[in-house]
């Protein structure tokens, strides 16, 4: 019997469509329900940029994790760990994904909003 530490982690890229469906889906109810887009198309336009901006970090990432499992450089005992920090990445790369994507937003409302 193996424990939960030793199972690998479920990273098809199927579970990756459904987290994406749910952000696309979070993100358009917000969008369509809680801001006027015909007024305001620049918020509707990063809103939108957001959502394309954290699919695509998240699929570098999964990717990512899916190669290191696969390749021997990352354990299911180390990734269990502490996944969130495997699924993040690295700080830097976190960080400069972060203050790219809230730069961007900024920059579409201010610019033609």
């Amino acid at each position: 019997m193996t424990s939960d530490a030793s199972r690998p982690p479920k990273l098809d890229w199927w579970r990756f469509i459904v987290a994406a469906t749910i952000v696309i889906l979070t993100v358009g109810f917000v969008t369509v329900y809680k801001i006027d887009v015909k007024r305001n198309v620049a918020m509707a336009v990063a809103m939108g940029a957001f959502a394309v901006s954290t699919i695509g970090y998240a699929a570098v990432r999964w990717h990512g994790l899916r190669s290191d499992l696969a390749s021997g450089r990352l354990t299911p005992q180390g990734f269990w760990a502490d996944p969130q920090r495997h699924f993040l990445g690295p700080m830097r790369s976190l960080a400069i994904w972060v203050s790219c994507t809230v730069t961007a937003f900024v920059a579409v409302i201010v610019l033609f909003g």
